[in-house]
């Protein structure tokens, strides 16, 4: 696959999606190849879950805990923090999501300090 490397930016000139804290440009290239595959970044709401890209990224098995429908693992943070420690013992690449949408009134190009 090819790709150019113009990137869609706000009007003041910071990238719209993808942010780094530098100068680097491989993630955002790598943003973009990831939605040309999957036909655009507007399809990229399609993928809802980081285990999806994480698994397209790596090519190996994922797994989820949805805290709210596992009542186990919610009732007893010990035991989610054991199986969180166990995967960070064994190099798993981790990410966490929380429920939630950036509300449309948001301004997306604020960054945290």
């Amino acid at each position: 696959m090819t790709i150019d490397d113009y990137m869609p930016c706000q009007l003041e000139a910071t990238p719209l999606f993808t942010r780094t804290n530098g100068n680097e440009l491989w993630v955002q290239l790598l943003e973009k190849a990831y939605a040309k595959l999957h036909g655009g970044y507007n399809m990229l709401d399609t993928v809802r879950n980081p285990n999806e890209a994480l698994q397209d990224f790596t090519g190996f098995p994922t797994t989820s805990f949805n805290l709210q429908a596992d009542g186990e693992l919610a009732e007893n943070p010990e035991r989610l923090f054991k199986v969180l420690e166990h995967y960070a013992d064994e190099g798993y690449l981790m990410s966490g999501t929380a429920p939630g949408l950036i509300s449309s009134g948001s301004d997306l190009s604020q960054k945290e300090n």
